[in-house]
């Protein structure tokens, strides 16, 4: 993804900021994973719980919330990259690690938890 799109992104998915803030924060709180991952895709999946859909959202987005655990159990994430993932990952009290889908293709990126929706 060029930093464009993924700018772009960002500013779509602000207004979902609190929601996803929020589902880190209780997936952290709850110890259900200490590496949660919002999922954003414009197309219906199963993945994760789902937290806003594009059709009552403004944003245009379907968002879901899952962790490294249900990526890995779904193979999305090689067991064999589970520490790759694990070095690169960032603090989710300070970071939003955001998986897109967008048009048949997918990447991870994070965002300041900060800057999200400001």
């Amino acid at each position: 993804m060029t930093t464009e799109l993924i700018e772009k992104i960002e500013e779509q998915l602000g207004i979902y900021n609190q929601v996803m803030c929020s589902a880190i924060d209780a997936i952290l709180n709850e110890n259900v994973s200490k590496f949660p991952i919002m999922v954003a895709t414009q197309e219906p999946i199963e993945l994760g719980i789902q937290l806003a859909d594009q059709y009552t959202h403004q944003g245009g987005w379907n968002v879901h919330a899952s962790t490294l655990e249900e990526f890995v159990a779904r193979s999305i994430i090689a067991d064999t990259k589970i520490e790759n993932f694990k070095e690169i990952y960032k603090s989710p009290n300070e970071q939003i690690c955001v998986f897109i889908i967008d048009n048949k293709t997918s990447s991870f990126f994070f965002v300041p938890r900060r800057f999200m929706g400001e």
